[in-house]
């Protein structure tokens, strides 16, 4: 299996999924395991690789949704950790939505720094 050419995209659509594939380097692999860090699910640095590691995590995500439990990021796998997450870009250039930038700065102007 590789994921040379998948895009986040292409899972949305539900024409592509990414499963184990230690050869391959996706930024959006990466941002992939970035959320999933975020949610308790990746134990470890994102590396934009998905090996045996982010497998796991996939599986403790989709064992967390009730859904199948197959370690392959598919549309439905994609969806729910969005639903957490917000939608997910592996494009470091990529524009946030209107709505993204809103609530950052309803953040920012209800004065809280984010320190404890």
């Amino acid at each position: 299996m590789s994921n040379a050419n998948v895009t986040l995209s292409m899972i949305r659509s539900g024409q592509a999924y990414f499963g184990v594939d230690n050869a391959t380097y996706s930024a959006e692999i990466k941002a992939v395991q970035k959320a999933l860090f975020r949610y308790g699910f990746y134990p470890g640095t994102p590396d934009g690789y998905y090996g045996n590691k982010t497998a796991a995590a996939v599986r403790g995500l989709q064992n967390e949704k009730g859904l199948t439990v197959n370690g392959l990021l598919n549309q439905g796998t994609l969806q729910s950790l969005e639903s957490w997450a917000g939608t997910i870009y592996g494009n470091p250039t990529a524009t946030p939505s209107l709505d993204k930038v809103r609530k950052g700065l309803d953040y920012f102007h209800v004065g809280d720094s984010g320190y404890a």
